[in-house]
């Protein structure tokens, strides 16, 4: 692939995620995670991690910091959270291409940065954006560093990897190094160098990388092991450190602490054809007339193949497992099937699939405009029909049909849909209509209120409605059970502001019919009890 164009294609996606970062944040976890970086700002305090009124032992604290420095920097609102996450899945593409170019040639290595970033999970992960971002983007960073120690056996480059490793860690705790570990043992393999792992300087690296981890392993030890009459999940006496190290992954493999999402070995196979799009399709067939090859490249990508199989096997075994834990594997990823798409560029197949996966994604993008812009959809589809044609008579190449699929889709999520489907958050609605600064707000509907946490950048005060029956001149934020219930205790109540609310993370087709959708709604109002 010519670097003219790749050129021209990644500054069409770095509209497209700048778009992303424009728009309001998604609860749960996005605005939740955003709460708590800024709770760091306003409170000057970023050693403690609380989700809430609770004190928090789940992800380790990196991804907090840098949201929190962005918004030190820059103001707290959406944009600037989302920035580091961002900013840091483009540093991971740069390292994809660096270390693909060092596997293969430079031609790979330039489709396999676009293939990266544009990955369909990987433009979600900068909207949507929870831990994996920040994740993602140093596991490919580690990667690089630690391929080129293995294929130049500089000490510098392992130290660097090292070093960049104890970040991943310190981000989302021992998948990482997991994931690292599963590409150098691979690469080692596939070099016969397994020599390195028993020098001296690996007891350096080692050092390097616990010293990375001494800012999150220290606010731990201050806000738990200081402090075990804490309860964190039922739990009193948790050391955070020993949480880090040992607990949290296996807390994850068995479910305990967080339930259980399924036990399907399979789960995160099938889950990467839809997060891989738009080149999962293209992707798995040029691997395996690669692998069949003689290429000189074979050897390395048998490999990391095994490597890249194995992890995901792993990882489906865990009683507790989202789609976007496959995030993590991304890098990896995209250095097996980067240059297995572009085996089949100049083949007819490769042709075939990329004009289905086009398809695939033309009938996505009517179906995301049905929901709430029922006469747009006619024009929508009328427009793929018509930019199809002009691709087929044109002779365009299969990676442009790959790339102008994602790429329409995605501009249509981040301005048609999304836009309307944030507004089914209660919190967002609040939040344009409400102002705190003379009158007091309290929460009474044993659920959390992250974006209107963030908007007001305070947690609003939980209450009972038994709580209230005395209270006077204060609005209450209720759903249907607490306000019927709040009624009938205090008949003076006088409703001041409703709003429609769905869990836009859980979609249905309930939800998503125009004709069924207001069965799935629920109304939640704000009440002033005077």
């Amino acid at each position: 692939m010519k670097a003219k164009s790749t050129i021209y294609w990644l500054l069409s996606l770095i509209i497209l995620y700048f778009l992303g970062m424009l728009l309001p944040l998604m609860e749960n976890d996005s605005a939740q995670f955003a709460v708590m970086a800024s709770r760091m700002v306003i409170e000057n305090d970023f050693t403690h991690l609380y989700k809430g009124s609770l004190p928090y032992l789940d992800k380790p604290h990196l991804h907090y910091w840098l949201a929190a420095i962005s918004m030190k920097l820059f103001g707290i609102h959406a944009f600037s959270y989302r920035l580091p996450g961002v900013l840091l899945l483009f540093v991971g593409a740069y390292f994809v291409f660096k270390t693909t170019k060092l596997l293969y040639d430079e031609r790979t290595a330039h489709f396999s940065g676009l293939v990266f970033i544009a990955s369909q999970t990987i433009i979600l992960a900068g909207f949507d954006l929870r831990t994996d971002a920040v994740l993602t983007g140093l596991v490919a960073w580690a990667i690089y560093h630690l391929t080129r120690y293995i294929y130049d056996e500089k000490l510098n480059q392992l130290l660097w990897g090292a070093l960049i490793a104890g970040f991943a860690f310190a981000t989302k705790g021992l998948i990482s190094i997991v994931v690292i570990g599963g590409v150098v043992l691979a690469l080692l393999s596939a070099k016969q160098k397994w020599g390195l792992l028993f020098r001296v300087s690996t007891l350096g690296a080692l050092l390097v990388f616990l010293f990375s981890l001494f800012p999150v392993l220290y606010a731990y030890y201050i806000q738990f092991d200081l402090h075990p009459e804490l309860v964190v999940r039922g739990v009193s006496n948790r050391s955070g450190i020993k949480f880090l190290f040992w607990e949290q992954s296996f807390e994850r493999l068995s479910g305990e602490g967080h339930g259980k999402t399924g036990n399907d070995p399979f789960f995160f196979f099938h889950t990467f054809l839809w997060a891989f799009m738009p080149f999962s399709l293209v992707g798995i067939v040029g691997l395996y007339k690669t692998l069949r090859s003689k290429s000189s490249e074979v050897p390395v990508l048998k490999s990391l193949t095994v490597a890249l199989v194995l992890l995901l096997g792993l990882m489906s075994l865990a009683q507790f497992k989202l789609p976007h834990y496959l995030n993590v594997l991304l890098p990896l990823i995209t250095l097996v099937f980067a240059p297995a798409v572009l085996r089949l560029v100049d083949q007819k197949i490769g042709k075939s699939l990329s004009v289905f996966t086009f398809t695939i994604y033309g009938i996505a993008s009517v179906l995301i405009c049905i929901p709430f812009y029922d006469y747009v959809a006619g024009g929508v589809f009328l427009g793929v029909v018509i930019l199809s044609w002009m691709l087929y008579h044109n002779r365009v190449s299969m990676v442009s049909w790959l790339l102008s699929g994602v790429l329409a889709f995605n501009l249509l999520a981040f301005t048609v849909f999304y836009p309307k489907l944030l507004g089914y958050q209660s919190d967002i609605s609040f939040s344009k209509r409400l102002n705190l600064q003379d009158v007091e707000l309290v929460n009474a509907t044993n659920k959390h209120t992250w974006n209107l946490d963030f908007f007001f950048q305070t947690h609003l005060a939980e209450r009972s409605v038994d709580e209230l029956v005395d209270r006077h001149e204060i609005y209450v934020l209720v759903d249907m059970d607490t306000y019927q219930r709040l009624k009938s205790l205090r008949p003076d109540a006088i409703e001041y502001a409703s709003a429609l609310h769905y869990r836009v993370t859980k979609l249905s087709l309930k939800f998503l019919s125009p004709r069924t959708r207001s069965s799935a709604l629920e109304v939640r109002r704000v009440v002033w009890l005077p």
